[in-house]
């Protein structure tokens, strides 16, 4: 029962490895210099119901799956989860045109985030997690709804997809017991 425990929480720390490395990507750049510097709100939550103060960003992790479809847990494979970063920046009076300016230069600006730290933030150990990051989508219009609410704000998706090598016989080797 041990073996079972220890190899799960391997395969648990993989994954919260890979998010913590989005965060950071975005984290990096919110300060008085960084690409970032006038985004009052930074959430990495799906579940929170609460508003985003704009200039925000919202992260969403998708479901993980197999670069090729299906997994095989006998072998080397390549994992991709995507990152979705809602983008929400707008004022009272804007109107719907300078809102969605405003969305998609937020967004590109996360992109740039992303592209400029993803290196350095996945380096974990002086180990290299992260394989590489590939653009996916990018949404200009959309909009965020609050649960149980009829508030609801333009938004702008970029969604990235974080691609990183898993060997699960190593795995399995690491972990048996004596």
């Amino acid at each position: 029962m041990e073996v079972e425990t220890k190899m799960s929480q391997s395969i648990i720390k993989t994954f919260s490895n890979i998010t913590e490395i989005a965060k950071t990507c975005i984290r990096m750049e919110l300060k008085p210099d960084g690409i970032l510097s006038d985004v009052t709100e930074f959430r990495a939550s799906y579940f929170d119901e609460h508003g985003i103060d704009p200039p925000g960003i919202w992260m969403v992790e998708h479901p993980t799956y197999p670069e090729k479809g299906t997994g095989t847990l006998d072998q080397k494979e390549t994992i991709v989860t995507p990152f979705e970063f809602v983008c929400v920046d707008y004022m009272d009076d804007d109107d719907y045109e300078t809102s969605d300016k405003k969305g998609k230069n937020l967004a590109s600006r996360v992109g740039s985030c992303i592209i400029k730290n993803w290196k350095k933030a996945g380096l974990i150990e002086d180990k290299r997690i992260v394989h590489d990051i590939r653009f996916k989508n990018f949404y200009p219009v959309g909009e965020v709804r609050i649960e149980g609410k009829s508030d609801k704000v333009p938004a702008t998706s970029i969604i990235f997809d974080f691609r990183y090598r898993v060997d699960w016989e190593y795995c399995n080797r690491k972990y048996k017991t004596p």
